[in-house]
């Protein structure tokens, strides 16, 4: 679960919640409690960012670590009537610094804005943060979390839900700047993006974030406490890719087969690129 604006919500949901039904949040302790937000939720920090044989991207192999600016449109419920417009103002910023960029997600747009920007469906930021000099998106939790691990700056537009809260936090954090949708001009956006990647105060406070990051997760407790809500783990059958004690992939795959009736089969595979990542 993301952190969903103001904290009276988190105590709304809470509440309404099923005694039986685990839940945890998408966040480490720290990240909570700098919000005044005392939350009963178990929290075992961020989940690595996913790695995968995915070919990366063709700017993101041949340009200067550091140097590539990513845009993320994001799902459909937050790009709706607004993608094409991202992807316009997006490119206008490429060709107005004369930087390579990177649009990722949503659909292909239609025709190709300019030369300096490429548009790919899915890549794992993995493969990408790491030619990353900064990068733009709606305020998800997984991807500022995945961009602070990789110590990149942070332009963010907030559309829906928790991308708000989320976003004044990484703006108080020091480490990201918000813009509004409207705000969200190439003007405005070029000048936000010079000031923010060249900001040496900026890269000493994600440096630290991400240290904290690496240093706070604990995969093998969240593992533990998916399977703490099983009645008896060895009366499910475990497939042969889940035998490993607490993969984390092994917790999905039990909890999935003893509540949810899944077809684990179809659904698993999809995971083991992010549980190699685990191992």
């Amino acid at each position: 679960m993301g952190i969903e604006c103001g904290p009276g919500h988190i105590a709304r949901l809470m509440n309404s919640m099923r005694s039986s039904v685990p839940f945890v949040g998408l966040w480490p302790s720290w990240f909570v409690e700098t919000r005044k937000v005392r939350s009963k939720f178990p929290a075992f920090g961020f989940l690595p960012p996913l790695k995968s044989g995915f070919p990366r991207p063709r700017l993101a192999q041949h340009l200067p670590n550091r140097s590539l600016l990513v845009f993320v449109v994001g799902t459909r419920g937050t790009s709706i009537c607004w993608r094409d417009r991202f992807v316009s103002v997006s490119a206008d910023i490429c060709q107005r610094l004369g930087r390579r960029g990177l649009i990722l997600g949503g659909d292909e747009p239609p025709t190709q804005t300019n030369d300096r920007i490429e548009w790919k469906g899915f890549v794992p930021l993995s493969e990408v943060l790491t030619s990353a000099a900064l990068i733009v998106h709606h305020g998800g939790i997984g991807t500022a979390a995945a961009a602070m691990e990789y110590e990149v700056p942070q332009v963010v537009v907030p559309r829906v839900f928790s991308q708000h809260s989320n976003s004044r936090w990484l703006e108080t954090a020091g480490v990201a700047r918000v813009l509004t949708s409207d705000t969200y001009t190439a003007e405005a956006s070029s000048r936000t993006i010079e000031l923010l990647s060249g900001d040496l105060a900026v890269q000493n406070r994600l440096k630290a974030l991400s240290e904290r990051i690496r240093e706070t997760r604990d995969v093998d407790g969240l593992c533990r406490f998916l399977e703490s809500a099983l009645p008896d783990c060895t009366r499910v059958t475990k497939p042969a890719y889940a035998n490993r004690p607490h993969s984390l992939l092994r917790s999905i795959w039990l909890l999935a087969q003893a509540h949810f009736k899944l077809n684990i089969p179809v659904l698993i595979p999809q995971c083991l690129s992010f549980a190699n990542t685990l191992r």
